[in-house]
């Protein structure tokens, strides 16, 4: 079944970063002492954008870029790259796209396949590029067209299998669970699938825990530091105690004049030194307890960032299932007109053809019942099915 929504107008999303496409980085600094705009060559050039929605930029990891305007991207990269250097002042960041994702076309069409993307182009432009809406079929080219289309459906459930694997160990991922279910009925490949899956998730797991046991070791050296220092602290604040006393005992000999003003002032430096080292100490305290803090939150990020990865994950993929299963109903319904194709030329008038379009957007995959002047954005997949009226109907 066809669902026919309403879109913002192309011109509106043209901006956007979509997967597939190449998109072009630049970042300059300025720098005020020498006066001078420097480049970052090592982040600056062409990062592609994979099927997760994510680039891969040196020293930030995965960015998600996916249906954000290129100014935002831009915006979004200078604040990561001045957080991460610690910058007082965050680098101009721009991007643009360098190569969209092209656009594909399907169905009653003389050269159904893959098209380059250029902003404006309308179903009408890609009709024409692919030759034209197909009236009819020749016995030969049916064959071809059900040899391919049965190709395609073997391309399709073997992506809807490894796509159901990954949703299952993102799941477990999610969830804590200790194993994954089982594949084996809808594949001979599905045991060896999930085997696959499951050495990943315990690779995962393993990696996330030795990165949680590397904070909790450091966490620990903090505790027995700190310990150490409040052992210490409490050695010095003796020792200041006994100073104390001792420098007292000492003013009131210097005041009846049994011991020169020397030793008095001896007596006040060796308090002073063991005051400033009980300072020091406090301070020494104080940078280990901010060290504890800032390592139960590198811990706390460490677990949020893993969950919203698995969740941003998940949500991927999940899409890709709900793409992957739309084309494979578009799959069955190609096969089926190729199986009526050849009847077509004799079966009656050919009617105005029915063009969808199938579309990613922000809330998933959305099919859109097509006119001829619709624009396209890139990866919109076109599907042309040819109608044929009866005998003696009027088009």
């Amino acid at each position: 079944m066809v669902l026919a929504v309403a879109l913002l107008p192309a011109a509106a999303m043209a901006d956007a970063a979509r997967v597939n496409d190449a998109l072009r980085l630049r970042v300059l600094e300025w720098q005020p002492i020498e006066g001078v705009v420097r480049d970052w060559p090592a982040v600056s050039g062409e990062y592609v954008v994979g099927a997760d929605g994510a680039i891969m930029v040196p020293f930030l990891g995965r960015v998600p870029v996916a249906g954000v305007g290129l100014d935002a991207i831009g915006a979004d990269l200078s604040l990561r790259f001045q957080q991460r250097f610690a910058l007082s002042v965050a680098p101009d960041a721009t991007v643009e796209i360098s190569a969209s994702a092209p656009v594909y076309i399907m169905g009653a069409v003389a050269a159904a396949g893959e098209y380059g993307y250029r902003p404006g182009l309308t179903v009408a432009q890609v009709l024409a590029r692919a030759g034209g809406v197909q009236s009819g079929a020749r016995p030969d080219q049916v064959a071809r067209d059900l040899l391919l289309a049965d190709g395609a459906m073997d391309l399709l459930d073997d992506q809807h299998l490894r796509l159901t694997a990954r949703a299952a160990r993102l799941r477990a991922e999610r969830d804590g669970a200790p194993g994954l279910s089982d594949l084996s009925e809808q594949s001979p490949q599905g045991d060896a699938l999930m085997a696959e899956e499951m050495q990943i998730m315990q690779t995962r797991r393993d990696r996330l825990d030795r990165e949680l046991a590397a904070i909790d070791d450091q966490k620990a050296l903090l505790l027995a530091e700190i310990a150490s220092l409040e052992a210490k602290t409490q050695s010095l604040q003796d020792q200041i105690d006994l100073a104390s006393q001792q420098s007292e005992a000492t003013q009131d000999l210097a005041g009846r004049g049994l011991v020169v003003n020397a030793r008095m002032v001896e007596s006040a430096r060796a308090l002073a030194s063991l005051e400033s080292q009980l300072l020091d100490v406090a301070v020494a305290r104080l940078r280990a307890q901010q060290g504890v803090a800032e390592a139960d939150r590198s811990r706390m990020a460490l677990i949020d960032g893993r969950v919203a990865e698995i969740g941003q994950q998940l949500q991927q993929v999940e899409a890709e299932l709900a793409a992957v299963l739309l084309r494979r109903e578009t799959q069955l319904r190609l096969m089926a007109l190729a199986q009526s194709g050849s009847a077509v030329s004799g079966a009656g008038q050919v009617g105005e053809p029915v063009i969808t379009v199938a579309r990613m957007t922000a809330t998933g995959l959305a099919v859109i019942m097509a006119t001829p002047d619709l624009v396209l954005l890139p990866g919109d997949v076109v599907e042309v099915a040819a109608t044929v009226l009866q005998q003696g109907a009027v088009p």
